[in-house]
């Protein structure tokens, strides 16, 4: 799980990840109909290993959708998906939806996340 999340640059976001007590990096990028993310694990103050991508796309009126989310599998349920997502919502100019086509995995996720507190304050 996540201990602590620094902003660190203006389009940088920096975390400690409890479980395997490294550091990870996410870089983002904001456009008018996308943003996309990258994350790396951080090594002697190095960007080291890509573990997570993403893309969040406009869809339509306020909605935009994740269009591809990815994280390598001894990453994942640590919170670093629900990082990029939230730091696109925080950026986006309306609401992140669930796609209509998703994984097993990306069900269970949001399902999770619409029962989180954080997303109902």
């Amino acid at each position: 799980m996540v201990e602590f999340i620094t902003r660190t640059g203006k389009n940088t976001v920096s975390m400690s990840l409890v479980k395997n007590r490294e550091f990870v990096v996410y870089d983002y990028h904001a456009h008018a109909c996308s943003v996309n993310f990258t994350v790396h694990t951080v090594k002697n103050s190095v960007r080291h290993r890509k573990i997570g991508t993403a893309v969040f796309r406009y869809l339509k009126g306020r909605q935009w959708y994740p269009h591809h989310v990815q994280v390598i599998e001894e990453y994942q349920r640590q919170g670093v998906a629900s990082v990029m997502y939230d730091i696109a919502q925080s950026i986006v100019p309306g609401q992140l939806i669930p796609s209509d086509e998703q994984s097993t995995a990306a069900k269970l996720f949001w399902q999770a996340r619409s029962q989180s507190p954080r997303n109902h304050q």
